[in-house]
């Protein structure tokens, strides 16, 4: 085959809550994601969705959700948002979520979306200005301990959107480091490996953010697509990784210069999996591989 060209590139992802450093964790060039965490927080991976519209209080047809009238001056609405509401399907036991709100009412005055059970804070989301038709603002907010969020608003009548673009989850599990079961876990690898003229293959390992109830298995570690251990059980995107219980899926993104994939266990076979690959052919340049993966704990 002929010689593979020089290629860089370089993708970042992070997300944080609050005031949150985030951190990447990983070896030997192996990215596992970005892990925030905020004073009186639990470490959190960031699950980004194609976003989707929890509720609209317009009318028909634009109405999304059971309320098609706006808001009154001084309103809390209270909304679900784990399992199935609106055109949205978040897992429960997400922490929290990242969202777009946005006002088309034209009015003076300020919306706070905060978790459903917590003190409404003397803040302000969104500040509406009479005058301008469409206002819209980004954020995270945490979730209720069920699930929730609530919206207020100061003066009304005022109709609102709320999108989410993406989700939190826990990244730990429980105290004693064990992914609680039906948690879902996410991460990303990138590697570069740089080794002109190498036709061996390699292997690259990754650390799962917590150990696994149930030791994983070379069937249970499997792609998506492009590698010989083909999952059809596996059916998230690399932008929104999924897995069924008890599996890892890995979903590629990027791969340059590789002839096959293949997934199995480490030898600690609870905290660890890894990836199999060789080279299409000699390599003058980089080989790189980008991918996002999901566990879920039986």
């Amino acid at each position: 085959m002929g010689r593979l060209r020089n290629v860089h590139l370089l993708r970042t992802r992070w997300a944080a809550i609050g005031a949150a450093v985030a951190v990447s964790l990983g070896v030997g060039g192996v990215g596992l994601g970005w892990i925030a965490h905020a004073a009186g927080s639990s470490p959190s991976n960031f699950v980004p969705i194609t976003p989707c519209r929890l509720f609209d209080t317009r009318p028909a047809p634009d109405n999304i959700g059971d309320r098609n009238t706006p808001l009154g001056a001084g309103e809390e609405l209270t909304r679900q948002v784990w399992g199935t509401n609106g055109n949205c399907t978040i897992p429960s036991g997400a922490t929290a979520i990242s969202y777009n709100l946005t006002v088309p009412t034209s009015i003076n005055g300020f919306l706070t979306l905060f978790p459903a059970d917590a003190t409404r804070p003397t803040s302000s989301n969104i500040n509406p200005v009479a005058g301008e038709q469409v206002k819209a603002n980004g954020g995270i907010v945490g979730l209720s301990a069920t699930g929730a969020v609530k919206l207020y608003t100061l003066t009304g009548p005022v109709d609102a959107i709320l999108d989410i673009t993406g989700y939190f989850t826990p990244s730990g599990g429980s105290t004693n480091g064990v992914i609680a079961s039906g948690q879902t876990v996410t991460g990303e690898i990138s590697f570069d490996a740089h080794q002109p003229d190498n036709t061996n293959s390699d292997r690259i390992g990754v650390d799962l953010p917590g150990v696994a109830p149930v030791p994983l298995a070379n069937d249970t570690v499997n792609f998506a697509s492009n590698a010989s251990d083909n999952d059809p059980t596996c059916t998230g995107t690399a932008d929104a990784p999924t897995a069924p219980p008890g599996k890892v899926c890995i979903y590629p993104d990027g791969i340059l210069g590789i002839s096959s994939l293949e997934g199995d266990v480490g030898r600690l076979e609870t905290r660890h999996f890894r990836i199999a690959f060789v080279p299409a052919g000699v390599a003058d340049g980089d080989m790189l591989i980008y991918a996002t993966w999901a566990y879920t704990a039986p």
